[in-house]
């Protein structure tokens, strides 16, 4: 059975930003579960059994992703593992990947409430300004 798809051209401008607010969150909180997948498959090395020496290599080759996004994904699921709080922001939508990203740059584990509080209320620039 087909969805019938939404008619954004038909919304208003309101009905679509609701939309995009709650595809956004979707989407992160889809992208943060994966990234708890890929941290598991990472720690029993399961990318070995196809031939890859990473699960970057992997993910690159599995997913069509660059190798830079894939190392990404990998830096991230990793690092979630010890900042739960942070974890929550981005699964929740309230912090984007690109945001996270820069954040994990030099975030420890014990940073992990203070960015989770703080993070939500910053753009980018002001988070690429912190890292």
């Amino acid at each position: 059975m087909a969805e019938e798809q939404v008619d954004y051209d038909g919304c208003s401008p309101d009905q679509r930003d609701l939309a995009l607010d709650a595809l956004a969150a979707h989407s992160s909180a889809i992208h943060a579960e994966l990234l708890r997948a890929v941290a598991a498959a990472d720690r029993t090395q399961d990318y070995g059994a196809d031939g890859a020496l990473t699960m970057a290599d992997w993910l690159a080759y599995r997913y069509q992703l660059s190798p830079l996004a894939a190392r990404q994904w990998v830096r991230a699921a990793v690092a979630l593992e010890e900042m739960p709080l942070l974890r929550a922001r981005y699964a929740g939508g309230h912090i984007g990947f690109e945001a996270l990203m820069q954040v994990l740059s030099f975030a420890a584990p014990d940073d992990d409430a203070k960015l989770a509080e703080l993070l939500p209320s910053l753009g980018y620039a002001s988070v690429e300004a912190i890292a």
